[in-house]
């Protein structure tokens, strides 16, 4: 029989062997190149399009088809509450939608996989021959199945589709290195002032251990209120990822419909507007999760404080998404704030499975 001891060091390997089989598997697709292009064209069109060897890797199309092919899922799921209980409290509903997710994925992955085809011919970096595109666009359309088979696997103990945060969180820290990089760089040879480093950094390690502690509040709530802290994850990462989704597709239609066409839309102007409407829709979002988490968590009804700490969460997402999206506008080193609060969510959840308890 096996003991409480072994069963959470079993835990906490499971955890780690999984950021290392995903941090593996994603580093070295970074690594691989498209078919069909030479070294020397790869490395011109790195320097012309200041890019890195990913762009042309065959996980190129990075982690976006199935962000996208999820996010649409959720929406539907938030406006159909019969099928957002389905999907999560059954297996038969959590495969169904992983499969209708998966689907999506590869058709966005298609799609954004022949323009990416016909972009590679017209700039002769590939063969203008029938076979060369449709290799390519096979690849990319691989490398997201790939992607989708590493969230199907792998999974957190805490987090709802630990898998998929797990990938889309290493994306995330690969970016970031990459800027930070680029940001030491430029300090070394005193292109930038310390300052220009320091406060992005510090901007972003403030955001990041902010969602931490509201994570950690939340979890440890719910558990002395008996809940479910896995059912009551989704109100940690989706919001403001479904949020700003829609944040974004309504500052388009206000961009589409300007009135004064003598003036090109500014970016603060779009910043202003993406803003104002996430503040508004975000908290109206996280309250659709928590009706979600509180069907699937019945346990939930004894949750004295479970208002507070949800306004606590919601200000917390609101106020790191904003801020976030400010400094995006002064420093390059950004992630969107809903990029952050997914990273800072995935390390709290892999912490709280490894830590001795």
């Amino acid at each position: 029989m096996i003991s409480a001891t072994e069963a959470k060091a079993a835990v906490r390997w499971k955890s780690i062997l999984a950021v290392l089989i995903a941090g593996v598997i994603v580093l070295i697709g970074q690594r691989i190149p498209l078919p069909g292009i030479s070294e020397d064209a790869l490395m011109q069109f790195n320097k012309q399009s200041s890019g890195g060897l990913e762009r042309l890797s065959i996980l190129a199309l990075g982690i976006q088809p199935l962000l996208s092919a999820y996010l649409i899922i959720e929406i539907c799921k938030l406006a159909v509450p019969k099928l957002g209980n389905w999907s999560l409290a059954t297996p038969t509903g959590r495969r169904t939608m992983f499969m209708l997710v998966t689907l999506l994925a590869l058709v966005f992955a298609a799609l954004q996989g022949i323009g990416i085809a016909q972009s590679l011919t017209s700039l002769g970096l590939i063969a203008k021959d029938p076979l060369s595109p449709m290799l390519v666009i096979a690849t990319l359309v691989a490398g997201i199945a790939v992607l989708a088979a590493i969230a199907d696997r792998i999974s957190i103990p805490l987090l709802v589709y630990g898998g998929f945060w797990l990938t889309l969180s290493i994306f995330s820290l690969h970016r970031l290195s990459s800027d930070i990089s680029a940001y030491l760089e430029l300090l070394r040879s005193a292109a930038i002032p310390l300052a220009d480093f320091l406060i992005p950094v510090a901007i972003l390690a403030t955001c990041f251990v902010s969602i931490v502690y509201l994570s950690e509040r939340l979890a440890r709530s719910a558990t002395v209120a008996g809940a479910d802290v896995f059912a009551w994850s989704i109100v940690l990462v989706w919001p403001p990822f479904v949020a700003g989704s829609i944040a974004g597709a309504l500052t388009l239609l206000v961009q589409m419909f300007d009135l004064t066409p003598e003036t090109s839309w500014q970016v603060d102007g779009f910043m202003i507007v993406h803003t104002l409407i996430l503040i508004a829709v975000l908290p109206a979002v996280l309250v659709l999760y928590s009706g979600l988490a509180t069907r699937l968590d019945p346990r939930a009804a004894q949750w004295a404080d479970k208002k507070s700490v949800l306004a606590g969460l919601a200000a917390g997402q609101l106020v790191v998404c904003s801020v976030i999206t400010i400094a995006s506008a002064y420093w390059a080193t950004m992630l969107s704030g809903a990029e952050l609060i997914a990273l800072a969510v995935v390390f709290w959840a892999l912490f709280r499975s490894v830590r001795l308890v």
